[in-house]
């Protein structure tokens, strides 16, 4: 091994007294005159040095200590040996380097219709995994696929209009098998909540801001509607009008808008729930009488009285995953949902061309309450409501009474119940 040294040694010598002289700038190396005859022999022994010196780490297990030419006493710097070890660390590091994966192909486009065909079942399933909830992977393409491929059109793409097909091309499906990178936007929200695009008409549901799933919607088509109020109660609390047999039900008219903002969930019911507008599956409500809800019919445009339609499938688990208080923000394209805080939607009032004569029958029974000890009082008048004194409680009830009147105008109380909670 010390032969080796030395030739090392020797090689670095011819080096150094071979070398030009130190030229003024580093760009003249890039002019060094061609005539000098053994310009070539330097770049040459270098090369050999270098050689030598990395067989030398290879078949040492000693430090290997450089001398430079004239100098007595060795570099500062010395090289510490390789061994197989090492060199099996450096491979492996090497090996875990990620790769590119090819692509799956797509020989043709895919729309809602195909049946029973494995490359539908692979689209379905790599939606599944980015969360856009298509169900069962059945290679069926039905509208629970169709409705997830509008929402990755929507949603990741920006597509709208008729840009949103529903449809998956070969470039499509090349662009699906990249990573999502779908950001939570409201990062310092509730753990849990929901994030609703009205120009996408998509929902993204954030559970301990884990991204659960992401689905298309439909909300409130912005036009103004008239219709016949149900005799059907909405929600606990609700002013519900009984008529009597053969009465006709008042209508109403309002303006189909689904407000942007910030909300939270105050209230949620499972199963089909009659409301005055018809029937809604598992309401998750979160402003006034708008909810979040499953429906049959959820198309491609706004198209609901203000509510939030999602798939039935997704409306199924929504009330397992979504509880009262988590927040839910509403973009509507134009503000930031802060701007707009806790938007409430616009009144029902009554159709002003509706002459049904509205006859209704209530019976209250007022609070009991302790007073201080009083004689009975006899009212000098018919009274509506009759109080009778019992020791030093006061009991009031209130008598049932029939009237007939024009259509009422209902107050913002009982219109926040009822007027918007719609299909």
């Amino acid at each position: 091994m010390d032969e080796l040294t030395e030739a090392i040694q020797s090689s670095l010598a011819d080096i150094i007294s071979a070398s030009p002289p130190p030229v003024a700038s580093p760009l003249q190396t890039l002019r060094l005159p061609a005539t000098r005859a053994n310009w070539h022999r330097p770049v040459l022994v270098a090369a050999a040095a270098i050689a030598l010196v990395g067989a030398g780490f290879a078949l040492t297990d000693r430090p290997v200590t450089l001398k430079v030419a004239g100098s007595s006493e060795p570099a500062e710097t010395s090289v510490a040996p390789t061994t197989v070890a090492d060199t099996a660390v450096l491979e492996t590091t090497v090996a875990e380097t990620p790769k590119l994966v090819p692509k799956a192909q797509l020989s043709r486009t895919l729309e809602k219709g195909l049946a029973a065909a494995d490359d539908v079942r692979a689209v379905q399933q790599r939606l599944n995994d980015l969360h856009f909830d298509v169900g069962a992977a059945d290679g069926i393409y039905g509208p629970n696929t169709e409705m997830a491929v509008w929402a990755y059109q929507s949603l990741i793409l920006n597509l709208r209009g008729s840009d949103v097909t529903g449809k998956v091309t070969p470039d499509l499906w090349s662009r699906m098998q990249d990573p999502l990178g779908l950001p939570e936007f409201r990062p310092d929200s509730s753990a849990t909540h929901v994030e609703v695009n009205l120009p996408a008409q998509t929902m993204a549901l954030w559970v301990n801001h884990e991204l659960r799933v992401v689905t298309h919607v439909s909300s409130g088509s912005g036009q103004k509607w008239c219709d016949e109020f149900k005799n059907v109660p909405a929600w606990p609390g609700a002013t519900t009008t009984t008529l009597p047999a053969g009465q006709k039900n008042p209508r109403y008219c309002g303006l189909s808008l689904t407000p942007g903002g910030v909300f939270k969930v105050n209230l949620k019911r499972k199963d089909w729930i009659d409301i005055p507008l018809g029937r809604v599956f598992n309401p998750i409500s979160f402003n006034a009488g708008i909810a979040i809800h499953g429906y049959p019919d959820v198309p491609k445009n706004p198209a609901s009285h203000g509510c939030v339609r999602v798939p039935m499938h997704i409306a199924t688990y929504l009330p397992d995953i979504l509880h009262v208080g988590d927040q839910v923000f509403v973009w509507d394209g134009v503000k930031e949902p802060e701007v707009y805080g806790d938007q409430k939607p616009p009144f029902d009032e009554r159709d002003p061309t509706d002459t049904t004569v509205v006859t209704t029958t209530s019976t209250t029974i007022a609070k009991t309450t302790t007073t201080l000890s009083k004689p009975a009082t006899t009212p000098t008048s018919l009274p509506v409501v009759t109080t009778v004194a019992l020791a030093t409680t006061t009991v009031t009830v209130a008598t049932t009474t029939t009237t007939t009147s024009p259509a009422p105008t209902p107050s913002p109380t009982t219109s926040t119940t009822t007027s918007t909670t719609s299909g």
